[in-house]
């Protein structure tokens, strides 16, 4: 599994859009309490047996860095095999191309180590 700026934490999700005016629709967008939890895959990382790569930038707006780190946190107290790449100063799009060159190098070697060649 490789996602690249995940939401994985939906009441976290919301409050990160708490400065802004459509908080509000946000949050009705996501829900809360324990509906929100039962839909966060961090909340359900001990359920994951696959290796996963995460990979963020830091200035995503879209979903904070805050949300691969917590996933990745919660797969390593799993006991689930994890990587997490960050990347300076990059968007939700990692709009960079030695990045995405970076990331596609990472992708590779991380699917021929869980799989084989």
């Amino acid at each position: 599994m490789i996602p690249i700026a995940l939401v994985t934490d939906l009441d976290d999700l919301a409050e990160e859009w708490r400065p802004y005016g459509d908080y509000y629709f946000m949050r009705d967008c996501v829900g809360g309490g324990d509906e929100a939890k039962a839909a966060s895959p961090a909340e359900h990382a001990d359920r994951i047996k696959a290796p996963v790569l995460l990979a963020h930038g830091t200035l995503d707006r879209n979903v904070l860095v805050h949300e691969s780190e917590h996933m990745a946190r919660n797969l390593k107290a799993a006991d689930t095999p994890n990587e997490l790449v960050i990347f300076e100063y990059l968007d939700h799009q990692l709009d960079d191309s030695a990045a995405r060159a970076k990331m596609l190098a990472k992708s590779d070697a991380f699917l021929r180590q869980a799989f084989g060649p």
